[in-house]
């Protein structure tokens, strides 16, 4: 038996699909089963998609920090002194007492607005950072407006050429890289190199080289 083509016909189909009405009755469908509520909560995409600024207390530490590097920034180019020995304890203490006083802050604020654990961290981090170097930069400054007056001492190089000693030893001595050796050894062992020195609070010493920086620099220069 042959079937000719024209004898064909169409059917239509009984049941109808609308594509646009497909994929909310498929995500309703899911919601009812609960399914979405089975994933756990991505904790480092929230962190990502945080908005510092909309937040009232990551804002307020966020400002605070920015204050804190432009302080740190400005008032390191404008100072013309330096610790004469570097301690590194009290700043440490600072930004260790910023991370956790900001720690406990923010997890304190979150519990009316929610802050993800990561920006908490992130910003105690941040604090840290800041406020130990604000605490070095403002130390110095500190020093410098509470302390003794700027006094000019005496000093001798070394034989290594690497250290300034003092003709007062209850003054700190200065210590240089090799990197100015060449410099410290065109210098005799007996000619008096002047150096500017402050006696801070409990007992912290300060230099002031510029005279000493300017003159190295100029022999570089010219060798």
């Amino acid at each position: 038996m042959s079937i000719r083509v024209k004898e064909w016909q169409l059917q239509k189909p009984d049941i109808t699909l609308n594509a646009r009405n497909a994929e909310p009755d498929l995500i309703k469908l899911f919601r009812e089963l609960e399914v979405f509520e089975s994933f756990s909560k991505d904790n480092s995409f929230d962190a990502a998609t945080f908005d510092l600024m909309k937040h009232p207390a990551t804002k307020k530490l966020l400002l605070l920090n920015g204050g804190l590097v432009i302080y740190s920034f400005l008032d390191s180019m404008l100072q013309h002194e330096g610790y004469a020995f570097f301690k590194p304890g009290p700043h440490e203490l600072a930004a260790m007492s910023a991370a956790a006083i900001v720690a406990g802050l923010l997890l304190k604020a979150r519990v009316r607005d929610y802050i993800p654990s990561g920006i908490v961290a992130g910003l105690a981090m941040m604090a840290a950072i800041t406020f130990g170097v604000a605490s070095y930069v403002g130390g110095v400054r500190i020093n410098q407006l509470a302390g003794g007056p700027l006094l000019e001492a005496k000093y001798h190089r070394d034989e290594k050429c690497l250290k300034l000693l003092p003709e007062d030893k209850s003054l700190p001595v200065v210590e240089y890289t090799e990197m100015t050796t060449d410099y410290w050894c065109s210098r005799g062992i007996d000619e008096v190199q002047t150096v500017r020195v402050r006696k801070g609070l409990f007992n912290s010493y300060q230099f002031d080289l510029r005279e000493q920086t300017k003159a190295i620099r100029d022999y570089k220069q010219k060798s």
